[in-house]
């Protein structure tokens, strides 16, 4: 397993490629940086989403540092987020698109979301070769959050996103990590707290 951070030395605004011995490719979040970071690496979504380069966008939670970039995401390529997160990311961008001259987010923005894949908690992902994507329900500010373990059939590493153990659900997240995600190879984490 190849592991790719782009812009690793800021908060907000990751974007992860993970790669399997057949040389599939997956991107874990797609974020936008965040205000005061716009110095930031440059990172060309549209080339590093590709069909022939990525076989899926799996995207943590719906904020911008984490599905900011979603608009660049090359049209063929799936993009993949929790049920409830879709609906709410998808009430946002409605509204936005009523002041697109403001915003820049138009009616064919809210139309790419309706294509989005959705995932529930604990239920695997087979869609994408080599790969299994478990997507683990997280306690975060956004609503229907999630962490992926993935499991190429040789290592299995966690991708946090973001998380708390404080809020809502924050009591079962050491749980359910022990019961979906056990023993890990590496863990790739955005580094807020640290």
């Amino acid at each position: 397993m190849k592991i790719t951070v782009y812009r690793p030395n800021q908060i907000g605004g990751c974007i992860t490629e993970i790669e399997n011995k057949a040389g599939t490719r997956i991107i874990i979040d797609i974020g936008s940086n965040l205000p005061g970071n716009q110095d930031g690496e440059k990172v060309d979504v549209k080339t590093l989403t590709v069909p022939n380069r990525c076989a899926g966008v799996f995207v943590s939670h719906y904020h911008g540092d984490h599905i900011g970039e979603y608009k660049n995401v090359h049209c063929k390529t799936d993009i993949y987020i929790g049920e409830v997160a879709k609906q709410v990311f998808s009430t946002l961008q409605t509204r936005l698109s009523k002041s697109e001259e403001l915003t820049g987010v138009t009616p064919d923005d809210v139309e790419r979301i309706k294509c989005f894949k959705t995932f529930t908690q604990g239920t695997p992902i087979t869609d994408i070769p080599g790969f299994t994507i478990t997507p683990i329900r997280t306690d975060h500010s956004a609503y229907d959050s999630y962490m992926f373990l993935i499991d190429d059939g040789d290592k299995c590493v966690l991708h946090t996103g973001d998380f708390r153990t404080h809020g809502w659900t924050g009591e079962s997240v050491e749980e359910k990590l022990a019961d979906y995600a056990g023993k890990v190879n590496g863990l790739i984490c955005e580094g807020t707290m640290l």
